[in-house]
């Protein structure tokens, strides 16, 4: 049997079903607050998490920071520079790494020192209470408070006067020199003090705070917190008055005695024995760069001078630790030495 449909009745039904589907204006209003309430409401309780985890943090950082500062003993002008430290941050309130972390430390100096008229006295002295005073003896240097015992120093004065020795110790307003030998150097003296590590030369300015003679022989000098790299291994040179026998390369000769006039890395100048050798000859060079160890290697004269009195060499192929060797003599010993 056929179905017959009612057009117009059909056409009613789809008209009444579309109609349940649209809005007023009114409802579509109502539907965006809803949305947009929500959606504050999100972000409201995001934030508000987020600074109560901000606040948890920081009273986690000022337990951290009362805990550490209750193991020193700062006096208020120290507890002063911790504070302007601190602003050289960048989250300030994170300080406590002032006290436990040394690169933070180190960066923070270092910035302030750029910006700000500081004691570098002061900062050092900061630094030894801090338990920054020792450091990777291989690493530059960020201070001379970070400089190891033992460590071979060559003091240089504006008043002519050289003093050989090592690193005794740290003081907070002082590093401490033990001397090679007895040297006087007046107090308030500018100085300049060169040392050698794995990474290179380096030098500081300073000035002579005392030289004490008893209980033993030592030379008080100010702290620095800028310490300079001066030249390159290879190419660090110290005037000095050094025996040296100087024969052909090679050859089976007797060796003839000269003497350097200055020795680095990479090369020397001595005196040319008899002015018997000219630019481009090939030498064997043997002498006592440290201790009683004889060193023999082989240079190139590159050039002569004072009419052929003089050599400039240029060593050959030499391994680091012989390089280390010529230059940590030149820290240690006196620059004139007599010729035996």
């Amino acid at each position: 049997m056929p179905i017959i449909l009612d057009e117009q009745k059909l056409t009613k039904f789809f008209d009444d079903i579309s109609t349940g589907f649209q809005q007023s204006p009114l409802e579509i209003l109502l539907s965006l607050a809803l949305l947009l309430l929500f959606i504050g409401f999100l972000i409201f309780m995001y934030r508000l998490q987020k600074k109560r985890l901000r606040e948890t943090r920081n009273r986690r950082y000022l337990q951290l920071y009362e805990a550490a500062m209750a193991k020193l003993d700062l006096n208020p002008s120290e507890l002063q520079l911790l504070e302007q430290l601190a602003h050289y941050l960048k989250k300030p309130e994170r300080k406590y790494l002032l006290l436990v972390n040394h690169s933070t430390f180190n960066a923070c100096v270092n910035r302030m020192c750029g910006e700000e008229d500081v004691r570098q006295v002061s900062l050092s002295a900061l630094r030894i209470k801090l338990g920054f005073s020792v450091q990777d003896p291989e690493r530059i240097p960020s201070s001379t408070a970070e400089l190891p015992e033992g460590l071979p120093v060559l003091i240089t004065s504006r008043v002519g006067k050289r003093a050989a020795g090592r690193v005794a110790g740290s003081q907070p307003h002082s590093l401490i020199i033990s001397p090679t030998e007895p040297v006087k150097l007046p107090s308030g003296i500018p100085a300049t003090v060169y040392f050698q590590n794995r990474s290179g030369v380096f030098s500081f300015t300073t000035h002579v705070r005392e030289t004490v003679e008893k209980p033993e022989p030592a030379i008080h000098l100010a702290h620095s917190e800028t310490i300079r790299r001066t030249q390159r291994r290879a190419y660090y040179r110290e005037k000095l008055s050094l025996p040296i026998f100087v024969r052909p390369a090679g050859s089976e000769e007797k060796p003839l005695l000269s003497v350097f006039l200055d020795l680095g890395g990479g090369g020397a100048s001595l005196r040319n024995p008899q002015n018997r050798y000219a630019a481009g000859a090939d030498l064997e060079l043997t002498f006592l760069p440290s201790g009683a160890d004889r060193l023999s290697l082989t240079a190139k004269v590159i050039r002569a001078s004072r009419g052929g009195k003089v050599l400039h060499v240029r060593f050959g192929t030499i391994t680091d630790s012989v390089r280390d060797r010529i230059i940590g003599s030149l820290f240690t010993k006196p620059r004139t030495r007599k010729v035996k």
